[in-house]
């Protein structure tokens, strides 16, 4: 096997999972748009973490407010990890980051 096939496999595999996430932030925008607010219900700090594989949710913290959850990094976490949590925020959870300096943090909104 040469090392292009494996190069190219993966190079496959990101374009696959880039479109898988393109296609899960469409269904979550549709049915946003399509539950009433009476309906949905408050995500719980349990429903933030799931969205995290391990090795992201070892590098944050995650605490609840009655309108947020917040996802707080416990340290630096460089641009290829900031850029993945970055994504599970805003693409599945429909968070936003908010740059404070060293309280600079991730907030998910409970009621979407």
């Amino acid at each position: 096997m040469s090392k292009e096939a494996p190069r190219e496999l993966l190079e496959l595999l990101v374009q696959v999972r880039d479109g898988l996430s393109q296609c899960v932030s469409a269904i979550n925008r549709y049915l946003q748009s399509h539950v009433s607010p009476e309906v949905q219900e408050a995500l719980e700090i349990e429903d933030v973490e799931r969205k995290f594989p391990r090795e992201l949710a070892g590098q944050v913290t995650f605490s609840v407010t009655e309108d947020h959850i917040i996802v707080k990094p416990r340290g630096y976490l460089g641009t290829d990890t900031f850029a993945k949590i970055a994504s599970i925020v805003r693409d599945q959870l429909g968070g936003e980051y908010v740059s404070a300096g060293k309280d600079s943090h991730f907030i998910v909104p409970r009621r979407r």
